[in-house]
């Protein structure tokens, strides 16, 4: 999945690591425990602490990943992984692009 932006925007964005018809990464009764995003530049640089905060486990159980993406440079696609560590000791790790205007 590729995301597009522009530099000066902002926005929450949510993760979900459960389908919607309960199969797939959690199973059941399982949540998020633990969240962390890495956004790394083309080059393969951590930006993370430039272009995301706010990162948490949410949702009611906690299936989902909160966070907010903001900033970048324009021309530039970056690569966002989002890490759980789950109630029940698993890990998993998505990720996607993110494309800026």
């Amino acid at each position: 999945m590729i995301i597009t932006k522009r530099p000066y925007e902002g926005f929450w964005r949510y993760h979900e690591f459960r389908r919607s018809d309960g199969n797939g990464w959690l199973a059941l009764g399982e949540t998020v425990v633990t969240a962390s995003v890495v956004v790394t530049d083309s080059t393969g640089q951590d930006v993370s602490g430039a272009m995301v905060s706010g990162v948490t486990p949410n949702g009611t159980p906690a299936t989902q990943v909160k966070y907010y993406i903001t900033g970048g440079n324009s021309g530039n696609t970056y690569t966002v992984e989002v890490r759980i560590v789950t109630s029940l000791a698993q890990k998993f790790e998505d990720s996607f692009e993110v494309k800026v205007l």
